[in-house]
């Protein structure tokens, strides 16, 4: 890499191409500003890896921009992981929406944080209207005391 422009090795995530990276970077230089984020690295040999990267600027006694003080660090392995966790979420989660019972999630204080479709289909209650304690509507008249005794209790 020594001696190499990083434009050869670079690309910074899907949105940004390492031209628009270099002008953000010296965007923040002109303001003695450190830049701080993760790129995704390509080796010469196509193997594909992220870097977490501070650039800081470094300056003559002139105040010319002289050059950047580069720190990274791997994090393919930490981006691996959140990919996996994203895609379990996004499964776990059509599990959830798709279920035949009605799902619903409540807070350690009782406060209702997420119903499904079919918990809505078979309360008449949107998520707004469960939200916090507005669940309880959908109680039976003959157990709400029991409920609102032990909504709350660990």
């Amino acid at each position: 890499m020594v001696g190499q422009p990083y434009s050869l090795l670079m690309e910074h995530g899907e949105e940004e191409s390492a031209e628009e990276l270099f002008r953000t970077v010296l965007r923040e230089a002109e303001h003695d500003r450190p830049w701080k984020g993760e790129i995704r690295n390509r080796s010469r040999s196509g193997f594909e890896f992220w870097t977490e990267l501070s650039l800081i600027p470094v300056r003559v006694s002139d105040s010319t921009l002289e050059n950047f003080i580069h720190i990274g660090f791997d994090v393919s392995e930490r981006k691996s992981v959140e990919r996996y966790l994203a895609s379990s979420q996004i499964f776990a989660k059509s599990l959830v929406e798709s279920a035949t019972v009605g799902l619903f999630v409540a807070s350690s204080t009782g406060a209702c944080i997420y119903v499904n479709p079919r918990w809505s289909e078979r309360t008449g209650l949107v998520l707004e209207q469960a939200k916090c304690s507005g669940w309880l509507r959908a109680v039976h008249p003959d157990d709400l005391g029991f409920v609102e005794r032990h909504a709350s209790q660990e």
